[in-house]
């Protein structure tokens, strides 16, 4: 690329009613690339492309002759459209314009293979500088789409298209997954027909990068059309930069305006905005990073089954759908249907996004708070609540955990790869430590407001002395002895043993303890033991000696008293410490 080459575009695109304010000044370095810069300070600036020189879904039907896009493949005729443009020398006419003529221009400045930084074109051992992300594990599958995208494309193309190359370029269907990740990136640079899936896969990356939604120009298009538009493409992204897109008229001649609003300084950069992106989506659409990304969010995708598809469902809790997603409207891979079919559900699992404004989404806390019920909870409940808060940190802390592994990769450290992928996997951790320290906070606050409903060991131990005689009984002088034993199920147990066998007048139990025992009792036929368990009640009958309350320890009351703290307590994430919680709903 030169100067020469973005003043040819520049020509061109004026020379065809294109109107460029005398301000901007179009540079490239190999550093930076193709950016502007503002050669005077000025409250704003602007670009205004005609529809002539819009490249879109329209004109590839006028050149295929039919409409190869589909519901779920909105792009597909306009990106092949660009493929033909690219690599067939064959003339592409267009009401009587030869496109690939018309285009020549624009198309020479559009990066290739792995100067387009996509991705997609990474070898594995720049793949493996991602692994246990959310990028190196949905990249294949990401991978996966487009070629079953352009396989979908190219077989409707009609037959007066299908010439000998095109159905060797078919052929690459049958083998691409089964050779190497190396092999099949070697091959795809190496593919130089318009109909093959390494013209395709190019064409998607440049629309991911460069496309514009042509629902500006044109109201009637559906939602997620794409268009090209030289020039104003060459301007970079930056989300602070204010911008404005709109279709004006003007003379009869219909145009896409960019306004760039001020305050613009003489010799600085001036950016578009194509709104706020994680660094996933900058990685794969524009192949960049932003360090501390504001933006950045965090998949968590969960495996379900029909069973608590059916009670979510129940309960009225919303299922992601991608409607609740914000992509952007050129997006290139194809469209995921909107749907809430269980089927599709149990499929992909449910896919929630994690992000600083929302750092324990709702939906995501409910969907584990009905996972948490227990067959005496009907709603939600505290117990419940925080139950779902530990299954939800330990999600997330085993999602950190895996990215703290280092990578076995090979890969220069000057690669750029390698400095995307530290500042990628800096941000994701981040964001998960952000998330696993608000569900601490939640935890938190959740005990502080039912505190009186809260009961575990150390404020059991305080106030009720039956329990420190039976503890010390059994060999504890302090409840920091007990609670290092990890034995908080059988304590709790013996606790609830003590309070229905052994009323005190001293002390005011909680009745739902005691409701719950005796509720329990009309159906103690449905509860099982073992002979483990018949040797765990012994020992602890014959720890606590000469204690009024030994009398009372018998399997039975033992798995009465067991069910009670099963039915009222959570186990915090360490998986060792229970807590009894009242039956209160939320």
């Amino acid at each position: 690329m030169s100067g020469d080459a973005i003043s040819a575009l520049l020509d061109w695109a004026t020379s065809h009613g294109a109107e460029i304010d005398e301000n901007l000044q179009f540079k490239y370095s190999e550093d930076r690339g193709v950016y502007a810069v503002s050669t005077s300070s000025s409250s704003s600036c602007g670009l205004k492309i005609p529809l002539e020189l819009i490249m879109d879904g329209s004109m590839a039907v006028g050149v295929f002759g039919c409409e190869l896009s589909t519901d779920r493949i909105q792009n597909g005729g306009v990106k092949l459209l660009l493929c033909k443009l690219k690599y067939d020398k064959s003339p592409t006419r267009y009401k009587e314009v030869i496109l690939n003529d018309f285009f020549s221009h624009y198309i020479k400045l559009l990066p290739t293979g792995r100067s387009t930084r996509s991705p997609y074109y990474w070898y594995d051992d720049e793949l493996s500088l991602f692994q246990n992300s959310n990028l190196g594990g949905s990249l294949p599958a990401k991978f996966r789409a487009v070629v079953e995208e352009w396989f979908a494309i190219v077989t409707n193309l009609p037959e007066s298209f299908q010439d000998e190359q095109y159905h060797l370029d078919l052929h690459f269907y049958n083998k691409v997954f089964s050779c190497s990740r190396d092999e099949l990136i070697d091959e795809l640079l190496s593919q130089d027909s318009w109909t093959s899936f390494g013209a395709y896969l190019w064409s998607t990356i440049i629309f991911t990068s460069r496309a514009f939604p042509n629902k500006i120009i044109n109201s009637e298009v559906k939602d997620g059309q794409a268009m090209l538009l030289p020039v104003i493409d060459l301007l970079n992204h930056d989300t602070s930069a204010r911008v404005n897109w709109s279709y004006e008229t003007a003379a009869s001649r219909g145009y896409f305006s960019l306004q760039l609003l001020g305050p613009l300084e003489a010799g600085k950069e001036v950016f578009n905005n194509y709104g706020a992106k994680g660094n996933e989506e900058l990685l794969m659409g524009y192949g960049f990073v932003i360090p501390e990304n504001p933006n950045d969010s965090v998949a968590l995708r969960l495996p379900v089954n029909l069973k608590q598809l059916a009670l979510a469902q129940k309960l009225h809790i919303h299922l992601p759908t991608i409607d609740d997603y914000t992509y952007h409207a050129f997006d290139t891979a194809m469209t995921p249907v909107s749907t809430t079919d269980l089927e599709s559900f149990i499929q992909e699992g449910l896919l929630y996004f994690i992000n600083r404004s929302q750092l324990v989404p709702d939906p995501l806390l409910d969907f584990f708070t009905a996972m948490t019920l227990n067959e005496l909870e009907h709603q939600f409940t505290i117990r419940s609540r925080l139950q779902a808060l530990q299954a939800l940190r330990n999600a997330i802390d085993s999602k950190l955990a895996l990215l703290k592994k280092k990578p076995k990769a090979t890969v220069s450290s000057a690669n750029d790869i390698v400095i995307c992928s530290k500042i990628y996997i800096s941000g994701q951790k981040e964001l998960l430590k952000s998330c696993s320290a608000e569900i601490k906070s939640q935890e938190k606050k959740l005990l502080q407001d039912w505190k009186s409903q809260i009961w575990n060991i150390k404020k059991i131990y305080k106030k009720h002395s039956p329990f420190r005689e039976a503890l010390a009984q059994l060999g504890f002088n302090t409840v920091e002895e007990a609670e290092a034993s990890h034995e908080y199920q059988a304590y709790l147990s013996l606790w609830v043993l003590l309070l229905v066998k052994i009323p005190s007048e001293e002390f005011q139990p909680p009745q739902w303890i005691i409701d719950c025992f005796h509720k329990l009792d009309e159906d103690l036929q449905t509860f099982r033991t073992d002979a483990i368990h018949a040797t765990m009640v012994r020992e602890l009958k014959e720890g606590l000696g000469d204690l009024p309350i030994a009398e009372h320890i018998n399997e039975d009351d033992m798995l009465l008293a067991e069910k009670v703290v099963d039915l009222n307590s959570y186990t915090r994430s360490n998986g060792y410490e229970t807590i009894l919680v009242g039956p209160m709903t939320i």
